[in-house]
């Protein structure tokens, strides 16, 4: 039984102003058995028991709205995960929590991170003379690590079969740690 008593259901609340986000991650998650509810001031008493996402427009908004379910609402730290856009808001989130003395820590997904370790890679690939389809297979391998990915998508066409000498899915410790199988000449 999942959590608060539904048969095979996880729950999650998302408390976000942003139409478009709640569905689509509403969306994204019940593909992996979560039901996803709305979430707002309107039920954020019940967040002591079910996990909360928070997105807000810009991460100080976002910072803030941590802010008051901690310290109006007295939501544990460890039910909360803040999506950010900037680096700079984890640091914020510490020092929300340090300053009203919470116990724990908020959980939270930078975007910008998530952006950055994409592009360097991205970088680092190409000058080490990795092909697009390559880079494409490894970041197909990356974000199957997140989630289940679409199985067609570590599939090779055979246009990436004529461009690459061995075909098939990455095995992503060779290519983290620079033993590529094919490079531009």
């Amino acid at each position: 039984m999942a959590l608060n008593g539904t048969p095979g259901m996880k729950k999650i609340y998302f408390d976000t102003s942003n139409r478009e986000y709640f569905e689509t991650v509403k969306k994204i998650l019940a593909t992996k058995g979560w039901q996803v509810m709305d979430g707002g001031w309107h039920c954020s008493a019940k967040y002591k028991d079910v996990p909360v996402i928070v997105y807000d427009n810009s991460t100080a908004a976002t910072v803030n709205t941590v802010r008051s379910l901690l310290k109006k609402r007295k939501v544990p730290p460890k039910m909360v995960c803040a999506l950010l856009d900037q680096h700079e808001g984890q640091a914020d989130l510490n020092r929300v929590i340090k300053e009203l003395g919470c116990e724990g820590e908020v959980s939270s997904i930078c975007s910008a991170v998530i952006y950055d370790y994409m592009f360097q890679s991205v970088r680092l690939l190409l000058r080490k003379g990795y092909r697009d389809a390559e880079i494409q297979k490894f970041f197909d391998f990356e974000l199957g690590r997140i989630g289940d990915v679409d199985s067609s998508l570590l599939r090779s066409t055979e246009e990436e079969e004529k461009d690459s000498s061995g075909g098939g899915p990455l095995d992503f410790f060779d290519r983290k740690f620079g033993g590529l199988s094919t490079k531009t000449e």
